[in-house]
């Protein structure tokens, strides 16, 4: 009587401890798999920025930047005023020129699409469908479960994301 209870507990143990594994297991495999959805995410986000983008500046030679980012839901407010800031103080030092070049872009021309190139960490390179030399740095930020583009071209990015080799 006592081994059959014995055997019992051990292999009611046994069970116990084989099903927590698995959930473990499945709870890491689900992990991860999230965390490859959430960047796949975010990267889409900055793409679909960017490419929105292009497309405006090609739709709008002249346009207005400032009105076409104030429309837009997935850039940060601190991406808004630096890309507001640069374009005004560009103006007061040459009111004809401006800049000169696209901030967003930091070039003066861009290609008609994006596509991904790879990415560090919290930024993304994109590079030209068709044009494979252009390379653009987007930072991305996370705001209340949100992702954000917080920086482009030469707006809110370290100097080594700016140009991109």
């Amino acid at each position: 009587m006592k081994l059959k209870i014995f055997l019992y507990i051990s292999v009611y143990i046994f069970l116990s401890c084989s099903n927590k594994q698995e959930e473990n297991d499945k709870n890491s495999v689900k992990t991860e798999n999230d965390e490859r959805t959430k960047k796949v995410y975010s990267y889409s986000v900055g793409l679909h920025f960017l490419n929105d983008y292009a497309a405006f500046v090609s739709s709008n030679p002249g346009g207005d930047v400032n009105v076409w980012l104030e429309k837009r839901y997935d850039v940060t407010e601190a991406f808004k005023k630096e890309v507001k800031r640069v374009l005004s103080e560009a103006r007061k030092e040459d009111p004809e020129m401006g800049l000169g070049f696209d901030p967003i872009l930091n070039a003066q021309d861009c290609p008609e699409s994006f596509v991904i190139h790879s990415s560090d960490g919290n930024y993304l390179i994109l590079k030209g469908k068709d044009w494979s030399d252009f390379k653009v740095s987007l930072k991305l930020v996370h705001v209340k479960g949100k992702t954000l583009v917080d920086g482009s071209g030469i707006i809110n990015l370290p100097a080594k994301m700016k140009t991109i080799e």
